[in-house]
């Protein structure tokens, strides 16, 4: 069972609301173990948005309220390719835990059917293009707790075992996961809209 707990709201968020990529006016209650998508914002306006949630930019005006500090992982992470500078499996958590230990076990069961086991020792950003939707999947389905942003990864061709973990994440993350403009086809989510704009 997923605890839910409240991560963040805003009221009238704006965040560089006088340029023409800023947000103007967001309204919502994030908590984790829920499905949300925002509606209506361009490409800009959902960088601008994952830049907000990771702490990068504040807002400009509104009511903000960070009840945890969370950490929040984008698939644009991932297919930027400028997420990290270790190697894959120390951000994975893989390369710390005991090989018996169970989460690490099942870990390395998930990057082994992804084929990214020959990638545990390398940066991310000399892992062959293919391959990145995988790693963000692995990542997304290790993340614990926290906010996961999805932008585009839902609109990619995944491979069978790819969507096996897509789908295990979707229906079982217990972090609160927000998509853009839509939620993955071929699920049934009960997914909150958020519309803006």
């Amino acid at each position: 069972m997923i605890v839910e707990e409240q991560l963040f709201s805003c009221y009238g968020l704006s965040i560089l609301p006088t340029s023409e990529v800023g947000i103007d006016g967001l309204n919502g209650e994030f908590y984790s173990g829920r499905r949300y998508v925002i509606k209506g914002m361009n490409n800009d306006q959902w960088r601008l948005l994952e830049l907000f949630f990771q702490r990068g930019i504040s807002e400009s005006s509104g009511q903000v309220y960070w009840y945890n500090r969370f950490y929040c992982q984008t698939d644009q992470m991932w297919f930027s390719q400028s997420v990290i500078n270790t190697n894959l499996g120390n951000w994975l958590a893989v390369n710390d835990e005991p090989l018996l230990d169970y989460c690490s076990l099942i870990k390395r069961v998930v990057l082994h059917d992804l084929k990214l086991s020959g990638y545990l020792h390398e940066p991310p950003y000399r892992i062959d293009v293919e391959k990145i939707a995988s790693l963000a999947i692995a990542s997304f389905l290790f993340q614990s707790k926290g906010m996961i942003l999805i932008g585009e990864l839902h609109d990619k061709d995944l491979s069978s075992s790819e969507k096996g973990y897509w789908k295990q994440f979707i229906e079982d993350s217990p972090c609160c996961v927000i998509f853009k403009d839509h939620p993955p086809s071929d699920y049934n989510l009960d997914c909150e809209i958020i519309n803006y704009g």
